[in-house]
């Protein structure tokens, strides 16, 4: 009995807590949220938030107007990059010029597996977390909402994203800039991954490299904004990269417990500009120039400028995909808490990053969870509370608190060898 006892735990670690068996599992959750969006779909009742606007806007470009102060809907003018209109253009199309919303929500079923797929791709190559981890992606009831529910375009530019963090984990690196731009001309929020990807590009491929990179994004930029571009460029920049846009206090979910003329302040917008900018310049200052023996982040920048047609980094092979996953939804993270407001879509943002980022702090594993869950809390009270907003400040910060605390543990120099004797806790 006791071997009996013995062999089946063994079995059980070896399925979730190991990769061994981790495309099996991983499988099975595709299974299941195929099953689990096309019953929502069918039995949940479809919520109108954005999707009329949306198609409102689209009509007008699907008319020839091509001034971007002019494609309006019942929610005013389009406050997105040309990719938003590109992408759901095609959704305008398939959808009967949007009337049919059912099959839109199929379409977004399909855009929230395309996601899942590229999570869990990107997830196979982290040793740090665990199989068992991965089981939590499947149970946000405010993410189902968002994707299938909603058909807000947050979605769409996420699934790009993580397709290109998983084209810049395996070393696509002209691909991972190519995606970044297409993310980035859906929705703006993918600029708080950017500070991760150029330190990336910097580490792993050298100055020259990374502003043929940076070229890439800026010329998919102008090649999708072209048709706005050749005719109201002015119109165009101001709307689509619009950097001052002051959001709604009824809809914020993170500033609840402060009043709406300190969240409508000038100065506290300033005030969260500079703890943002500050945050990350602290990171690459003290952490992430710090990993697999570097000296720093000045010596880091002189020898990039130095030997600008080379890797920056002393060991760039060494750039673990755990590692640069790590930065990716770090730099994420620090916008996300420095955000001037969060909206319910927002959460998108991050729900699929949260297990990973919990997974690289130093909290026992009952606390790890508290803070998953605590997290997931807040983003399904509603209307927000000043104490929903509270915790889900503390959470986010005590998350990013702990990458930061244990980022030399996990990321320090260590021979390979020695790092393949390391156990997932």
């Amino acid at each position: 009995m006791s071997i009996l006892v013995k062999s089946t735990g063994k079995y059980f670690q070896r399925i979730f807590f190991t990769k061994e068996y981790y495309v099996l599992i991983a499988g099975l959750i595709l299974v299941g949220e195929v099953v689990l969006n096309t019953a929502i779909i069918k039995y949940v009742r479809y919520t109108e938030i954005d999707w009329v606007a949306y198609m409102q806007q689209i009509r007008g470009y699907s008319l020839g107007e091509r001034n971007y102060l002019k494609l309006r809907g019942d929610t005013g003018p389009i406050v997105y990059p040309a990719g938003f209109v590109h992408i759901y253009s095609i959704l305008y199309s398939l959808t009967q010029q949007g009337q049919d919303v059912k099959l839109a929500q199929y379409l977004f079923g399909v855009v929230y597996l395309i996601t899942m797929g590229f999570v869990l791709a990107i997830y196979k190559h982290c040793q740090s977390l665990p199989t068992y981890a991965i089981l939590s992606l499947v149970l946000s009831k405010r993410l189902h909402s968002i994707y299938v529910l909603r058909l807000f375009n947050d979605g769409v530019a996420m699934m790009g994203l993580y397709v290109s963090i998983w084209c810049l984990i395996t070393r696509r690196w002209n691909w991972s800039a190519l995606c970044f731009s297409l993310a980035l001309s859906i929705k703006m929020n993918i600029l708080l991954f950017f500070p991760a990807f150029g330190f990336i590009y910097f580490q792993s491929v050298g100055l020259l490299k990374t502003i043929n990179l940076m070229l890439i994004i800026v010329l998919v930029q102008a090649w999708l904004a072209t048709p706005f571009l050749l005719e109201y460029p002015r119109e165009y920049l101001s709307k689509a990269f619009e950097f001052k846009r002051v959001f709604e206090y009824q809809w914020t979910v993170n500033w609840r417990m402060i009043s709406q003329n300190n969240f409508l302040s000038p100065s506290f917008a300033s005030l969260l500009t500079v703890l943002h900018l500050s945050t990350l310049v602290w990171f690459a200052w003290t952490r992430w120039s710090r990993a697999f023996g570097e000296d720093g982040l000045i010596p880091l920048v002189i020898r990039g400028l130095q030997q600008y047609s080379r890797p920056a980094a002393k060991r760039p092979n060494e750039l673990t995909p755990d590692y640069i996953v790590n930065l990716c939804f770090t730099s994420n993270l620090i916008g996300i808490v420095c955000a001037r407001t969060l909206h319910y879509q927002f959460y998108s943002w991050y729900a699929h990053q949260v297990v990973f980022l919990a997974w690289q702090t130093p909290y026992p594993i009952f606390l790890r969870i508290l803070l998953m869950v605590l997290i997931e809390y807040s983003w399904n009270v509603f209307p927000s509370t000043s104490i929903s907003s509270t915790v889900l400040l503390v959470s986010n910060f005590l998350l990013l608190f702990g990458t930061w605390w244990s980022f030399d543990a996990l990321y320090s120099f260590t021979p390979v060898a020695s790092k393949k004797k390391s156990k997932v806790p």
